[in-house]
């Protein structure tokens, strides 16, 4: 029955409606005897309209066949042909059935509890247990079920009875999972399907309902924390609610970072072994919606687990994690600014990916490069992210074609947005790796890419575009800083400085921070100013752009009252404990002399005159003033 399986055709429609195709070749009963009638494409049996209508007709014929298990009854009802009587005959006989089965299933249900405390006691053979079973009659009613979870029944009470005559083979069990999840038992099914991929690990109905569900279980704790969130919002300072709120939420969190956990366990083999339905003209697989979300799913956490300090884990070398994220330059740069011991640098590899989880990386590499426009689809909100981060994952782990996938990203940064461009500033590993790609050809590149993407959103927004071209800068010239290209770091500083004393409103946030650090700053004029002294203390005097250097060493005539305010060019830290100040990039220039020792390297020079000398002297004799002792660390 291939004609069914095409988009909107039994299978298809089954799934997105259903979450599984079992039903396809009773659906396509009913679409043959012309119960859906205008709701098919013309020409085709099999292929529905898509609408809220039509799923709807289709999901009432599925109860209705549940309960009356006719498919002349129900064809009957839907043209509104059913005799009244014939109807309520019918009803009473299923009335009947259902009724016998709910008095089965409620005898053992009331006396569970008691079969329970007596198994371990009971003699088999001297007493019945029908005498010594008392039903529990505080138990709670059934809670609420749907209407299609009678099917999951009989089918689950049919592989039963197979499984009582000979050992149920993985497939059947698989089965069996699936009919106790539709029923709404998880652990039951989540439990059975573990056994399955144990002894047959590439069973891919097995993994398909594992995925479902840690996405399922995921999904729920993150509304719950959502929820007690919310509620810890809305109560009393240290009342009852609030105690409760916290607690909830604490316990949503638990559930959510387990469900994470498993998640990263169960996705990469279930992508990996996804289920495919043939057809004429090949395969596809089942399920898309789901694959994709899936497949988007192990994108996000190939990339978390490639950045620097994704697991804490002692097997990682980390300078080689912030070489393959293009990072190495900036973590030289940390290490050789660091007042204690840095991070060892073992013979470890740079990542711990598993086996499993680069094969996943080479097929969404692979599927990328055989459709690039089509593979995020052009209506999610997060597709350029997405783009970026496989982009990454491909350039961390060297894998083939990262050129072309790169000049492909580059066209698409057309369809960046704003919401973008701020949920990357406020991402600092998203920022980090924005930057590396589009500074492949080096400083002047990137300034290039950057002045062009600012452009744009200058056209639609002023304060939103002073936000993000101001941390551009700021990301430029920590990029220029950490490769030892002082001038330019020094010339993008100035800009920034610039363009800061002309802000309305408050200086943006600086949102290039380390993911590590606890520290805050916002993109105050003289934070730049600060910066771009720092870039100047850097660069020699000789074989450099002497006249940029000189008019930056020389730009403050009294440093003291300039930088009065720790607040205003400082990073600012906090802790449980305390609050302090640090200056970015080491130690401050204006207390460790190195501000005073450059400018007197411009006097030892020869090349300033005449009242430039008399500036310079008096420079350097404030600087003395502002000066650590001797004896003090810098």
């Amino acid at each position: 029955m291939a004609r069914n399986k095409g988009k909107n055709g039994v299978a298809d429609t089954l799934e997105r409606l259903m979450g599984h195709s079992r039903d396809r070749s009773l659906l396509s009963k009913y679409a043959s005897k012309g119960v859906f009638g205008d709701h098919l494409e013309p020409g085709s049996a099999h292929i529905f309209k898509r609408s809220d209508e039509c799923d709807n007709l289709i999901r009432n014929v599925l109860a209705l066949d549940t309960v009356f298990r006719s498919q002349e009854t129900v064809s009957e009802i839907v043209r509104k042909r059913a005799s009244v009587k014939d109807l309520s005959k019918q009803l009473r006989e299923r009335r009947e059935d259902f009724e016998a089965r709910f008095r089965a299933y409620g005898y053992w249900l009331s006396r569970l509890s008691a079969l329970e405390k007596v198994l371990d006691s009971v003699d088999l053979e001297r007493e019945a247990l029908e005498d010594v079973l008392t039903p529990d009659l505080t138990a709670e009613p059934a809670s609420a079920s749907s209407p299609y979870a009678l099917r999951a029944v009989n089918l689950l009470e049919k592989i039963e009875e197979e499984g009582r005559q000979s050992k149920l083979s993985p497939a059947k069990q698989t089965e069996k999972a699936w009919a106790l999840y539709r029923l709404g038992l998880y652990q039951q099914a989540r439990e059975m399907c573990e056994k399955v991929t144990a002894e047959d690990p590439a069973n891919s109905e097995a993994w398909l309902l594992l995925a479902v569900d840690v996405q399922r279980q995921k999904e729920d704790a993150q509304r719950e924390w959502a929820y007690y969130s919310n509620q810890r919002e809305l109560a009393d300072v240290m009342s009852s609610h609030e105690s409760w709120a916290d607690d909830m939420k604490d316990e949503a969190i638990g559930r959510l970072d387990e469900a994470r956990r498993r998640e990263r366990d169960i996705l990469f083999p279930a992508l990996l072994n996804w289920p495919l339905q043939k057809e004429r003209s090949g395969s596809r697989y089942r399920f898309p919606e789901s694959r994709e979300e899936v497949r988007n799913a192990c994108i996000g956490s190939l990339f978390e687990l490639l950045m620097p300090y994704a697991s804490g884990s002692l097997r990682v070398n980390v300078r080689k994690a912030h070489a393959i994220n293009g990072l190495e330059p900036e973590y030289l740069l940390n290490k050789s600014l660091s007042e204690f011991p840095y991070w060892n640098e073992t013979d470890d590899a740079a990542h711990t990916l598993s086996d499993t989880q680069l094969e996943v990386a080479k097929l969404l590499c692979d599927e990328y490069d055989s459709e690039p426009y089509r593979f995020l689809g052009i209506f999610r909100s997060d597709s350029e992210i997405l783009r970026l981060k496989l982009l990454h994952i491909r350039f961390a782990l060297g894998l083939p074609g990262y050129d072309n996938a790169r000049q492909h990203w580059l066209k698409c940064l057309d369809c960046l947005y704003q919401e973008d461009l701020l949920r990357l500033l406020h991402r600092p590993n998203l920022f980090n790796t924005f930057t590396t790609h589009l500074a492949q050809e080096g400083l002047r590149a990137l300034n290039s890419h950057l002045e062009a993407i600012s452009a744009r959103v200058l056209k639609s927004q002023r304060q939103t575009y002073e936000h993000i071209h101001l941390n551009f800068l700021r990301k430029a010239y920590d990029y220029a800083f950490a490769r030892g290209e002082y001038i330019e770091a020094m010339t993008l500083a100035e800009q920034g400085y610039r363009e800061a004393l002309t802000l309305d409103g408050p200086a943006p946030q600086d949102h290039c921070c380390d993911p590590q650090d606890v520290g805050s700053n916002s993109l105050k004029p003289k934070f730049w100013k600060y910066l771009e002294l720092r870039a100047a203390v850097e660069a020699p005097v000789k074989n450099t752009d002497f006249d940029a250097l000189k008019a930056s060493l020389l730009s403050v005539l009294d440093p003291g009252n300039f930088f009065a305010n720790e607040a205003d060019y400082m990073l600012y830290y906090q802790d449980e404990f305390m609050d302090w100040h640090e200056t970015p990039y080491g130690g401050c220039i204006l207390a460790n002399g190195r501000w005073a020792d450059s400018v007197r390297g411009l006097l030892d020079s020869g090349y300033l005159a005449g009242a430039e000398i008399v500036q310079a002297r008096l420079i350097v004799e404030l600087l003395e003033t502002l000066s650590a002792p001797a004896d003090s660390p810098t």
